[in-house]
């Protein structure tokens, strides 16, 4: 429910945006030959058949010149591949449903050669003959094209790069192709994460509940104490004091008094909300949990663009992260219990943006295969409401 009313915007209220640089290095070779290339294997299979039939020497000598191009295309593609390594940044915040601009830059470590006509892509577009049907944790980006690469030189393209769904995405998840030189066969490289390289995570969508959330804010608002202090509405009129400013002087009843008046506000503070996100998957269809996962993360993003004070409770469990992994925001024992008992992830009482990405990640990791824990009570401060995410 709640997000930045454009990217810009959300750019604008964002932490600081940080960049990670990702490398890759491409290990095992795939192929398959091109509609050229099969029409170019068929007519060598009937050439060598006529030359074994007929016994024709000049017939024998086209089929070993086919041949040999062939030998040569298959060669040269693996060189042209070889050596190559991709670099790319992200944002830290990264979100499902909303494309992401970034630079590709391929790296060649040919000491000597130069490398022509690569393509970078999604892995699983080259994996299949027709457009694949995109399943979670496989990101989507239009094809990169790299005429040519020179020998120790980086070169860089800008794409859009999409998160259909929150979550977890393989950073090798894209892949290095060319069809060079003949153009008979399509050879590619699956890129390979380094050691040190961690999982992209995606946050949920939150443009979708956007107007939910600043509607929920809107009623939440500030709420008025009856005593003086900073705000906008007025509380008395006050003789002037030592130390007032010339600003708070009421020059009508000063005029009507003969001594200076003074106005005096209301204290006004902002409300204290407690959002718990326990939602029972039993009850609910895919797209209503996903949809409630959005809304819950459009209402935090909001709250934090604002600064309301926010203490959030997550009941559900969380997916277990992949060995080695780690978020600097969020807790692994909450997303790995190992023998301890899962507990509900539970954030004090602060300024939403502390929280921020805490609970962001909790909920890019929500898992619905398993039954909400029941919720706890409150830490420290009591809230002024509850916003609870059930169904």
């Amino acid at each position: 429910m709640a997000a930045p009313a454009s990217p810009s915007s959300a750019a604008a209220h964002a932490p600081a945006p940080r960049a990670r640089p990702i490398r890759r290095r491409g290990r095992r070779l795939g192929f398959r030959f091109s509609r050229g290339g099969w029409v170019y294997l068929s007519s060598l299979l009937l050439l060598i058949a006529a030359a074994m039939n007929t016994g024709n020497n000049l017939l024998f000598l086209l089929a070993a010149s086919m041949l040999a191009a062939l030998l040569v295309s298959g060669f040269v593609s693996s060189l042209v591949l070889s050596n190559i390594s991709l670099h790319f940044r992200l944002p830290i915040q990264v979100f499902a449903g909303r494309d992401i601009p970034v630079r590709l830059e391929l790296e060649n470590e040919k000491r000597f050669m130069p490398s022509f006509a690569l393509t970078v892509q999604s892995a699983g577009a080259l994996a299949r003959r027709r457009p694949p049907r995109r399943e979670q944790g496989e990101l989507e980006m239009p094809p990169a094209y790299f005429p040519y690469l020179p020998a120790r030189r980086r070169v860089g393209v800008i794409v859009s790069i999409h998160f259909p769904r929150r979550g977890l995405y393989d950073v090798a998840g894209l892949s290095l192709s060319t069809s060079f030189p003949f153009g008979l066969i399509r050879k590619w490289r699956r890129f390979h994460a380094e050691a040190l390289d961690q999982p992209i995570l995606a946050y949920p969508e939150i443009e979708s509940g956007r107007a939910g959330a600043v509607a929920w804010l809107a009623l939440e608002g500030r709420q008025e104490q009856h005593v003086p202090g900073p705000g906008h509405d007025l509380y008395r009129i006050r003789q002037h004091l030592p130390g007032d400013s010339a600003r708070q002087v009421h020059w009508k009843a000063s005029a009507k008094t003969g001594e200076l008046r003074v106005r005096e506000f209301s204290r006004e503070q902002q409300m204290r909300t407690r959002i718990v996100f326990a939602a029972d998957s039993a009850r609910l269809t895919p797209a209503r949990q996903e949809k409630l996962i959005s809304d819950c993360a459009a209402l935090l993003w909001e709250a934090a663009r604002r600064g309301a004070a926010i203490e959030f409770m997550g009941c559900n469990l969380t997916l277990p992260l992949p060995a080695g992994s780690r978020f600097p925001f969020f807790p692994t024992a909450l997303a790995a219990p190992g023998g301890e008992p899962p507990h509900p992830l539970q954030l004090p009482l602060a300024a939403g943006k502390l929280h921020l990405d805490t609970a962001l990640t909790y909920l890019a990791l929500v898992d619905f295969n398993h039954p909400p824990l029941p919720p706890s009570g409150s830490s420290g401060q009591a809230a002024d409401q509850e916003i609870v995410f059930r169904d």
